[in-house]
């Protein structure tokens, strides 16, 4: 299940490349949906009838020693011959429990207790091997609707687009190859690229800025609701933006920023802040902006240098090398004091991964 492809991404055992070929395998594997440019929550398969269910094979009958007692014996308390010959279990049994307060009904019968004695675990055996309960999985391989056979999980993918960013910000901070950091970079917008609003209405069934449980095979995205898909979104959206928060620290880190982010003409910007009153800002051409925990942030693309800077509530500015603020600074945006009342943050045109970004616009 894509559980366990997003578990074993976050479980910090997997080196950046062991994590690349998780995710590029995704997409050749019987989970993928190109319909949907996304994943299944379990692979797709075809449901046996419900007269294939419970069925016993021949063999395990004729050479359990007990089973073939009882079947001779015409006893139907554990197992019986369908009008078809076909061995089946007592349909009264719904799990192994049920079958073992059989076999010790039996067993309370002096001339099966022995039989039952040396027989009871090859008999539990073949029930698992016929039921396979060990394996249940849910209604993601036992049902069509919901999050059924064939159906992609948003939120399940959603997670998987935290971990593919995840493995991502690690590989680069490890100092993992450029290929490697790079191919991470494609797999994160592929995957991103099979969410609802990367989409159109006609093909997510939908309105495609909404957040939905799930896309059956038969249909289009049902259930719409705040989905866990949402929290997953806030927490991927603001690297794609430029912002990291590392150590309680604010970073701006360009490896995720696309072009499209930035505005091609200049835009007057309303935005509330923390004070409550309403403030105008103009971003100019090559800029975007954003706010963190209400402090208007305007990151925008320059020819020079790295830099930040920090506008305080008393009307002092501060410039900052590179991209990092500190921890008193950063402290004082989360804590809402007001003393910071904008940053404008300057980051060089050419760290921006332009090319890579447009392949899965």
């Amino acid at each position: 299940m894509l559980e366990g492809q997003v578990a074993v991404l976050s479980s910090g055992l997997l080196s950046p490349e062991e994590r690349l070929d998780v995710l590029e395998t995704l997409f050749s594997s019987p989970m993928y949906r190109p319909d949907q440019r996304s994943f299944m929550l379990h692979p797709a398969r075809r449901l046996p009838s419900f007269l294939d269910k419970n069925v016993v094979p021949p063999t395990h009958v004729t050479t359990n020693p007990l089973l073939a007692a009882l079947v001779a014996a015409g006893d139907t308390s554990i197992i019986l011959v369908d009008t078809d010959g076909r061995y089946r279990f007592n349909a009264e049994f719904q799990n192994l429990s049920d079958l073992d307060a059989g076999l010790d009904l039996l067993a309370g019968d002096e001339h099966w207790r022995q039989l039952v004695f040396d027989h009871r675990c090859a008999i539990t055996a073949t029930y698992e091997e016929v039921f396979h309960h060990h394996a249940y999985t849910g209604r993601s391989s036992s049902m069509y609707g919901y999050e059924g056979i064939g159906s992609i999980y948003w939120h399940m993918v959603a997670k998987l687009l935290v971990a593919a960013q995840e493995s991502l910000v690690e590989a680069a901070d490890q100092g993992a190859s450029p290929n490697v950091v790079r191919s991470l970079t494609e797999v994160y917008w592929r995957i991103r690229s099979g969410l609802g609003f990367e989409k159109t209405a006609v093909e997510f069934g939908a309105f495609p800025i909404d957040a939905y449980s799930h896309t059956p095979a038969h249909a289009g995205a049902q259930q719409p609701g705040m989905t866990g898909q949402v929290k997953e979104e806030l927490l991927t959206r603001p690297l794609e933006l430029g912002l990291r928060v590392e150590s309680g620290e604010i970073r701006f880190d360009p490896i995720l920023l696309r072009a499209r982010e930035f505005l091609s003409e200049p835009e007057i910007w309303q935005v509330l802040g923390v004070d409550g009153q309403r403030e105008v800002i103009e971003l100019p051409a090559r800029s975007l902006g954003m706010t963190i925990c209400q402090v208007p942030v305007v990151v925008a693309l320059t020819d020079g240098p790295a830099r930040v800077e920090i506008q305080r509530v008393d009307g002092t500015r501060t410039r900052v090398e590179g991209l990092r603020l500190d921890r008193d600074t950063s402290s004082a945006v989360f804590e809402r004091t007001g003393d910071v009342v904008r940053i404008h943050a300057f980051i060089p045109a050419s760290a921006t991964d332009v090319v890579c970004a447009a392949r899965w616009r």
